[in-house]
């Protein structure tokens, strides 16, 4: 029978390589060792296609902040007429469902004010769905700041009150939050 030889005390195994293959970089020494040059590959990795960006052209903007859960969203409300951009991508690309699209933009739909407004929205954390009733607090924090004389109509559908339901803690000794664990007679 033959068997591998196992590494000795001295040897040992060469580590698994894990992640993402590093970068190599070239480093070209002259006879002379005054002068090191370092030569960089360029990376070539496609960025995604973004939408245009409201500019400093578009004037003031409104600036509101909104939270639902863990998700933060900050919106620019320009009075420009343009599109709703959400993370540099249009809103149809970023929320792709149209239950979280009329969620976003239910406090314009209110005012009927939808496509008369430029809104860059920058959202982070949480789910889609936090996302986008992040979204649409800040979007209607901004246009009370617009015109203070919208909040009657805010106020009554809600859309001015923030959620603060998040996630309840985890208790020690029990499965969940409140779940305890499963009782076994034997």
């Amino acid at each position: 029978m033959i068997r591998k030889a196992s590494p000795t005390q001295g040897e040992k195994k060469a580590p698994k390589k894990r992640g993402r293959p590093r970068k190599t970089i070239a480093i070209s020494v002259p006879a002379s060792s005054d002068n090191i040059q370092i030569e960089q590959e360029p990376e070539t990795r496609e960025l995604p296609e973004r939408a245009p960006k409201a500019s400093a052209s578009m004037g003031k903007y409104r600036y509101a902040i909104g939270r639902r859960k863990t998700a933060v969203a900050r919106v620019r409300l320009f009075d420009a007429p343009g599109t709703i951009v959400v993370n540099f991508q249009e809103l149809p690309k970023y929320f792709q469902t149209k239950t979280q699209q009329k969620i976003l933009l239910a406090p314009l739909n209110l005012l009927g004010i939808e496509g008369k407004l430029t809104a860059q929205i920058y959202i982070y954390g949480g789910g889609k769905q936090a996302q986008a009733e992040a979204g649409r607090l800040a979007l209607a924090r901004a246009l009370l700041l617009r015109n203070p004389e919208d909040r009657p109509t805010l106020k009554k559908s809600g859309f001015l009150t923030r959620d603060s339901r998040v996630k309840e803690r985890k208790k020690p000794g029990l499965k969940r939050a409140r779940r305890g664990p499963q009782w076994a007679k034997r």
